[in-house]
């Protein structure tokens, strides 16, 4: 399939996630800011498989721990000040 980015932008607040799909668990975040974000990742069905606080960067390397590496559906979530993004992205080894 295809490679697709995905960007949310409201008001100057702006937070993306790429690649979709990510190869090898790893994808990027990129931020407008180097504000802290925290940032959940979690399976289709609700486990949390990661929780990480963010700041001083406009972008950021994001390695799903090794038991995930299957094809899978994962959600990350991006907690910024009092904005919140939800993307669902594509998972493959």
């Amino acid at each position: 399939s295809t490679i697709c980015s995905v960007t949310v932008t409201v008001a100057s607040t702006s937070v993306g996630v790429h690649p979709n799909p990510a190869a090898g668990g790893r994808f990027y975040l990129t931020t407008a800011s180097t504000g802290e974000i925290v940032v959940n990742v979690y399976t289709s069905t609700g486990q949390l498989l990661l929780h990480t606080a963010l700041q001083g960067q406009t972008e950021y390397p994001i390695q799903l721990p090794m038991q995930t590496l299957s094809l899978s559906t994962i959600v990350v979530q991006t907690i910024s000040g009092n904005n919140t993004r939800t993307f669902t992205m594509l998972v493959h080894p």
